[in-house]
C-alpha cells in the first residue's frame, strides 16, 4: 500500500453503548478526558453544549442521544473526540475509544444500512471478531453546521482571521500521547499503523537486542520492544491497560510495549523544541512538546532502532512465522533446551515458535509421551514430552517452561521444555562423533533420535533428529 492509501483507510474505533462506530483518522484533532460541558438552551437534544479547549470554544455533540443508542452510564471510560472539517472543531462524546486500526477494502461492505445518511459502511474485522459501523463524518458536521457558529464567530469577520486559522493548521503536527512508568512520551501519528492491545508474545531465547519476541499480524511477523527497556526505566507487569503500538520505521514495521495511550493530540510547532538541555538522552529523545496542558518527551524512532534494525528487516520482514538468525554456511544452528534428564537442541530449521506452555487437553489411550493437544491459534497440535519418551519420567513444567513449535511435512507439533536456555551456531569442531573409541561419550538415547551430539563447554547436547520423533 501506498502511503496515501493507509491513512485513508485508518481508523478510530470507539464504542457507543454496546455498538462499535469508526472515523477516520483524518479528522480527528484529539482525543481528551470529559471536561465541563457547559448546556445551551433551545438546541436539539443531542447537542451536548460548549466546552473550552485551551481558550477554543467547541460545540460537543452527543453520537448516543443522536442515533438513539441505549445508555451504560457515564464511566472513566468517557472521552470527547475533537473533530476538524473544513477549519472548523466540534466534539463528539463517546463511551470509550477502543483502538486505532488499519482496514482493507476487501473488508468493507458499502451496502445501504438503516436511514442515517452519515452511516457510509460496515467493516468487518475478523481479526477483532467484531463489527465497525463507519460514519461519513464530514456529513455529521453538515448536519449540525449552526453548532460552529459558537465556535467561529472571530473567524467569520475578516479574511484576514481565515489567513491565519489556516496558517495555524498548516503548522500544527499530530502525536499519539502513550505513558511509561507514568513519563508522558510521544509518537508522530504519520509512522502509526494500529494500536492494539497487549497480546501473548513468542520469545525469543538468548536474545541480545532488546527484542521480546514477536507476533503474528494477520500473517505478518512483527518484533515487539519494550521501550521501558530502552530508555532505562524499570519493567512495570503487564495490565489490562498496556498497549502495542505498530509503526512503520523506513521499510519495516515494528511494535512497542507501552503501559497506556492516553489520546491523539495536535500540537504547534512552536510549542515542539528541541531538547537542547539534554544530554544522554538526546539522541533517543527528538523533540519537548511544552503545550499548555501538556509536557512530554517525543522519541526518535530511528535512533531507538538503529542499532538492531539490519537484524529486524533480515530475521522478521519475511511474512513467514518463524524465529530467525543469521549463520555461516558452515555452521550448524540450534535451539538448546533443558528437560529435567538431558540438554537437548533442534535444528532451527525445523522450529517454528516457542510460546509459554499453553492449555493441554490429555487424550486417552494414546501413547505415554503425548502430553495431549492443544489450541494454537485456532490450530489444534499434539504435545510431545521427551522425558517420558526416553526416560519414563515427566519433564517438570514451571514459569519458565515453553513449548516449542516445529513443523514437519507442513504438520505443527509442540515439545515440552524446562526452560529453552539460547539459540547458538556449532562449527565441525564442536561436533562429537559418537562412534569414535576417544570421545568416551555415553548416551543413553536410541541412535534413531539423534542426528548429532554437539559439545557446549563441558557439556554434551543432543540434536534431535525430529522427524525420527514424530513419525515412530
Amino acid at each position: 500500500m501506498n502511503k496515501d492509501k493507509d491513512k485513508n483507510n485508518m481508523i478510530v474505533s470507539f464504542k457507543l453503548g454496546q455498538q462499535t462506530i469508526g472515523i477516520s483518522i483524518n479528522n480527528v484533532k484529539e482525543i481528551i478526558r470529559v471536561p465541563e460541558i457547559t448546556p445551551v438552551p433551545l438546541t436539539v437534544s443531542y447537542f451536548a453544549g460548549l466546552i473550552n479547549l485551551r481558550g477554543d470554544i467547541i460545540p460537543v455533540i452527543d453520537l448516543k442521544e443522536k442515533y438513539k443508542i441505549d445508555s451504560i452510564g457515564a464511566t472513566e471510560d468517557r472521552r470527547i473526540i475533537v473533530i476538524e472539517e473544513n477549519m472548523k472543531k466540534f466534539g463528539i462524546i463517546v463511551d470509550k475509544v477502543l483502538d486505532i486500526t488499519e482496514y482493507d477494502e476487501e473488508d468493507i461492505d458499502k451496502k445501504k444500512i438503516g436511514s442515517y445518511e452519515e452511516i457510509e459502511a460496515i467493516i468487518k474485522q475478523e481479526s477483532k471478531h467484531r463489527i465497525v459501523v463507519l460514519i461519513d463524518i464530514a456529513k455529521v458536521v453538515s448536519e449540525n453546521i449552526i453548532l460552529f457558529n459558537y465556535s467561529n464567530k472571530k473567524e467569520s469577520k475578516t479574511q484576514h482571521s481565515k489567513e491565519l486559522k489556516n496558517n495555524i493548521s498548516e503548522s500544527e503536527s499530530r502525536f499519539i500521547l502513550f505513558e511509561i512508568c507514568e513519563q508522558n512520551y510521544a509518537l508522530e501519528i504519520e509512522k502509526i499503523k494500529e494500536i492494539m492491545r497487549y497480546t501473548e508474545l513468542s520469545e525469543i531465547p538468548d536474545n541480545e537486542n532488546n527484542i521480546d519476541g514477536v507476533i503474528n499480524l494477520r500473517g505478518e511477523v512483527i518484533p515487539i520492544i519494550n521501550l521501558s527497556k530502552i530508555i532505562g526505566l524499570q519493567n512495570i507487569p503487564i495490565t489490562d491497560a498496556t498497549r502495542i503500538i505498530i509503526l512503520m520505521e523506513s521499510d519495516y514495521k515494528v511494535g512497542f510495549i507501552v503501559d497506556k495511550v492516553n489520546a491523539v493530540l495536535s500540537v504547534a510547532k512552536s510549542d515542539i523544541k528541541e531538547p537542547s538541555f539534554l544530554i544522554s538522552s538526546k539522541e533517543i529523545i527528538k523533540n519537548i512538546i511544552n503545550a499548555k496542558d501538556c509536557l512530554a518527551m517525543v522519541l526518535n524512532t530511528s535512533k531507538i532502532l538503529s542499532g538492531f534494525e539490519e537484524k529486524i528487516r533480515s530475521d522478521y520482514n519475511t511474512g513467514d512465522e518463524f524465529i530467525g538468525m543469521d549463520s555461516k554456511n558452515d555452521e550448524m544452528q540450534v535451539v538448546i533446551f533443558e528437560t529435567d534428564n538431558q540438554l537437548m537442541a533442534l535444528n532451527i530449521t525445523d522450529v517454528k515458535e516457542i510460546n509459554k506452555v499453553p492449555n493441554i487437553v490429555p487424550l486417552p489411550q494414546e501413547r505415554e509421551y503425548i502430553k495431549g493437544i492443544a489450541n494454537l491459534r485456532g490450530e489444534i497440535i499434539p504435545i510431545f514430552d521427551l522425558d517420558k519418551l526416553f526416560y519414563q519420567t515427566q519433564t517438570t513444567i514451571n514459569d519458565s517452561s515453553r513449548i516449542i513449535i516445529v513443523e514437519i511435512g507442513n504438520k505443527k507439533y509442540g515439545i515440552i521444555a524446562k526452560k529453552v536456555l539460547s539459540v547458538s551456531s556449532f562449527g565441525d569442531k564442536d561436533i562429537i562423533e559418537l562412534d569414535n573409541e576417544e570421545n568416551q561419550i555415553n548416551v543413553d538415547i536410541e541412535k534413531r533420535y539423534i542426528k548429532s551430539v554437539l559439545k557446549k563447554d563441558e557439556q554434551v547436547v543432543i540434536v534431535l533428529n525430529t522427524s525420527s520423533i514424530i513419525h515412530q
